[in-house]
């Protein structure tokens, strides 16, 4: 039995070599530029050479395609020939479509990959009622019909279907797969589930904006949202489904695939609404850049709080990767690269409502839950680069507004008015007083250090800046208010030891 296992897999191999290399002379007339559209499948057709090559490639296909069965239901080598009588078909249905493509023959060669797509799991289905239970290779024989049914169902997708909308349709096969695994509970189907979505992951690189040109620039409702919101509710629908039977990598890989799609739905969506439908530009604005921060942050967080209730590597630790993400790009693009003060970006017209909120209190605002929510949970030194992150936000966002309250729309460095130099030293004291208080309503070491920390410095820049720089009123409101701040600061100081002392 294993020498005709073998001798029915080299011919099948041979075969399918034989018809790869089948002369197939293309019709003059196929090659005129003048030719219509429309006629061309009936001129490939009349090709004498086209036409044989179909014939024998059905023939062959349809000769193994029925030895494959009757020798799943007969044969003691039945999984060999169900891979023989399987595999070949769909060899010789790919080799008939790549070598007459010319002729743009889709419609017709899409259809015979959905008909054997039917045929091949109305077979699968044959063989679950027609093999013994205790068959040595029921099962392999079955998943070979399985995973056939899918491959020709794919292959008439891709040939069928444009690529944005083959994006869809294989992201929602994977679906229809783990649907189907959870009735024929087959562990080849998990991993099919996951092959196709790595083919659905390999077209969005192969073109991120999905629909290329035909993109357009309408905001929101396009390409976009179909081409990587459909995906990532199929993938989250994909991993819900697998996770019934088990945890396993396939799962888990889904469960990855689901988050990645989710946030690159938004990115994208983003991108190509502040750029105007281009989707290729750069983003190089603090205003994009904080968008994608926030939606670091918040997704950090979302993320936290459903491994609370779920549980799961892979969501413990794309929570734990977005907020280092998200830190990352806080430190390096919103208090470097794109602050407003050296890029000259304008900020808006508004003192208040401006593009500093989004670029600096809301990140600091996620920072500080992020840090709250993560203690315990996370690292040392992760809850200290959030908080500290928190605080240094925070300073920013208060010196730029200050900044705006008398030079916007543009940050510009320049010239520092006296009401302005004042008020740095006034929001500097309210800032440090406030981080006291929530150093010691949340017993935070780290606040009331970085409280400490501040009054220092506002301490130093009235004596050495203000003394210098301010003149007449401003000079005295700025002694007369860091002396009130500082004898308050003593008096909370002492009236919290003593309620200590009492407490003890």
């Amino acid at each position: 039995m294993a020498g005709c296992r073998r001798r029915g897999a080299g011919a099948a191999a041979l075969g399918a070599l034989a018809y790869l290399t089948w002369d197939v002379p293309l019709s003059p007339d196929i090659l005129a530029d003048d030719i219509a559209g429309d006629p061309r499948l009936l001129n490939a057709l009349q090709n004498p050479q086209t036409d044989s090559f179909l014939r024998f490639g059905t023939g062959f296909a349809a000769l193994f395609a029925a030895a494959g069965i009757l020798g799943s239901l007969r044969s003691a080598g039945r999984w060999a020939l169900a891979a023989a009588g399987t595999a070949t078909p769909l060899v010789i249905l790919a080799i008939a479509y790549l070598r007459t493509d010319i002729f743009e023959l889709e419609t017709l060669f899409g259809s015979v990959a959905l008909a054997m797509a039917a045929g091949f799991a109305a077979l699968t289905a044959l063989l679950e009622t027609r093999l013994a239970q205790d068959a040595r290779h029921r099962d392999a024989a079955i998943a070979a019909y399985a995973i056939a049914s899918i491959a020709a169902l794919v292959g008439g997708m891709a040939i069928l279907l444009e690529h944005g909308w083959l994006v869809v349709g294989l992201a929602l096969l994977t679906t229809a797969i783990a649907w189907v695994e959870t009735r024929k509970p087959l562990p080849v189907l998990r991993w099919l589930a996951v092959a196709v979505a790595a083919l659905c992951c390999e077209m969005v690189l192969r073109e991120p904006s999905i629909a290329g040109d035909a993109l357009g620039t309408t905001p929101v409702f396009n390409w976009l949202l179909y081409g990587y919101g459909v995906p990532a509710l199929a993938f989250g629908l994909t991993a819900w489904l697998l996770g019934h039977r088990a945890r396993d990598l396939p799962q888990q890989i889904f469960e990855a695939l689901t988050i990645v799609f989710t946030l690159a739905t938004i990115g994208v969506l983003i991108h190509h609404a502040m750029n105007g439908g281009d989707f290729y530009a750069d983003a190089d604005t603090l205003r994009e850049q904080s968008l994608y921060t926030l939606l670091a942050l918040a997704g950090a967080l979302g993320l936290q709080h459903l491994h609370g209730k779920t549980g799961g590597v892979v969501i413990d630790a794309a929570a734990t990767l977005l907020g280092a993400l998200g830190m990352l790009g806080i430190a390096a693009v919103h208090l470097v690269l794109f602050n407003p003060l050296f890029s000259g970006e304008p900020i808006g017209s508004n003192a208040i409502f401006n593009l500093l909120i989004p670029a600096y209190l809301l990140p600091a605002i996620l920072c500080g839950a992020l840090a709250a929510l993560s203690r315990g949970k996370r690292p040392a030194w992760y809850v200290k680069i959030a908080a500290t992150l928190a605080v240094a936000l925070a300073f920013a966002w208060i010196n730029l507004e200050v900044r705006a309250l008398f030079h916007r729309p543009r940050l510009d460095l320049g010239d520092v008015l006296d009401a302005e130099l004042y008020a740095y030293s006034a929001v500097w004291l309210i800032l440090g007083i406030a981080l006291l208080l929530a150093g010691f309503r949340t017993g935070s070491r780290l606040l009331r250090n970085a409280s400490a920390a501040l009054v220092a410095l506002t301490i130093v820049k009235v004596f050495v800046i203000d003394m210098d720089g301010l003149t007449g009123i401003w000079r005295a409101l700025s002694f007369l208010g860091l002396g009130v701040v500082l004898i308050g600061i003593g008096a909370l100081y002492q009236r919290l030891l003593k309620g200590a002392a009492t407490a003890e």
